[in-house]
């Protein structure tokens, strides 16, 4: 790196300082000062190094981020801000190039995070600043001083950071190791349960973030983090109208309440029956909301207490209205209705529901389904489901066998 000197970042910035508009009139900058510039601490440690006022004046870059300067204002507040939103664009560009922007894959972030467990204590701290003042964690006023600390903690409801960074270093694990050599697993959930709960927290963070959580190993003594994190999937179901968070938040949820009683029982103590099933509109949501919709359902439904609950909540009408939309469509939507029908099927076990449901279309949908549903065509498990569900709708009732 000595002998290139950083050929990739001199050539990079070179090009942008070289243009007319953006060459101040009183400072220049040579290869071999830029050079000394991008290694130098004072480039993490000290915006002060720069001469601002004149960048300011200058910088299309700033103009393109639509950033309002005041380029002759004597007020100290005013120069501060600018100068403090400079320097998290200039954050964003070196994550950016030291995260595949340089050398492609054969140098990333996580190449940094890699060897970290295996250099000495002094270059652990050094390069801990260096992610430090990448990740940007500041106050969210940009008239305040942002300090390098090192540390990882949890990011307070009036600060912000670098998200592409943040993204990076949740997915490598460093997040979740800083976090949990303090706090433990329950630590670390915290952690993505405050970031999943800020409005500010773009969607494509917040869909790292659940990425994140489905590779958790959380086991039967980490209930506390369990539920933790599945109240904050919960409310992204209940606010947020990104089509694919919800995908993600929905799948996070299926993984977390497998075999989870005591997580099932706190959700639908705070209104998730009513919530999945507004979730699943056949006019709103697409078949992947659907599906994972119904999956969760399947894990919902498990036991008899939980499905009076959804009863209550008019999940079988909402069943019956997604098969009437999809039962002609076994061969293109076949994942969507054999999911449909096995909710039914453990629904139609309440035997009210089964009365209920014999005065629908339920019944001829089901053989309508049953008829087009051979193993042949790859859908045995439709056929299996919708078995079963005919199965259980039928016992006890003599008309309905018949009927069959």
């Amino acid at each position: 790196v000595e002998k290139e000197k950083l050929r990739g970042d001199v050539v990079a910035a070179s090009v942008l300082l070289a243009e007319p508009e953006f060459q101040s009139e009183h400072h220049s900058i040579d290869a071999e000062e830029l050079n000394s510039l991008l290694r130098s601490d004072k480039l993490l440690c000290s915006p002060e190094y720069f001469n601002i006022p004149e960048i300011r004046r200058k910088s299309r870059l700033a103009e393109a981020d639509g950033t309002a300067f005041h380029a002759n204002s004597d007020n100290k507040e005013d120069i501060a801000k600018d100068k403090n939103e400079w320097v998290c664009r200039v954050a964003l560009y070196f994550a950016q190039a030291l995260d595949g922007g340089l050398f492609g894959p054969r140098f990333t972030l996580s190449h940094i995070i890699e060897v970290l467990p295996v250099v000495s204590a002094q270059t652990e701290s050094s390069l801990s600043m260096i992610l430090s003042w990448l990740l940007h964690v500041r106050n969210s006023d940009m008239k305040s001083t942002f300090v390098v600390t090192g540390e990882f903690k949890h990011i307070g409801p009036d600060e912000q950071c670098n998200e592409f960074v943040m993204g990076a270093l949740l997915e490598d694990g460093f997040i979740q190791s800083q976090v949990q050599r303090r706090e433990r697993k329950i630590g670390f959930a915290m952690y993505c349960q405050a970031m999943l709960a800020r409005e500010t927290v773009s969607a494509r963070l917040k869909i790292t973030i659940c990425r994140v959580v489905m590779r958790l190993n959380l086991t039967e003594g980490d209930q506390d983090a369990k539920e933790c994190l599945g109240l904050a999937l919960m409310e992204v179901l209940r606010y947020s109208t990104h089509p694919l968070l919800r995908v993600y938040a929905t799948a996070t949820l299926i993984n977390l309440t497998e075999r989870q009683e005591a997580l099932k029982l706190r959700l639908f103590t705070m209104g998730i029956a009513k919530l999945v099933v507004e979730m699943l509109d056949p006019m709103q949501g697409d078949d992947d909301q659907l599906y994972y919709g119904l999956t969760l359902l399947m894990n919902l439904s498990s036991e008899s207490r939980y499905r009076v609950l959804l009863v209550g909540a008019s999940l079988p009408m909402r069943l019956v209205q997604i098969l009437k939309g999809a039962y002609n469509q076994v061969r293109h939507r076949g994942r969507v209705v054999a999911r449909c029908i096995a909710v039914l099927a453990q629904m139609v076990m309440v035997t009210e529901q089964r009365d209920m449901l014999a005065n629908t279309p339920c019944l001829d949908l089901l053989l309508h389904v049953h008829g087009n549903s051979e193993p042949s065509t790859g859908l045995g498990e439709l056929r299996k489901n919708t078995n079963l569900c005919l199965t259980r709708m039928v016992a006890g009732s003599v008309p309905l066998m018949i009927r069959v």
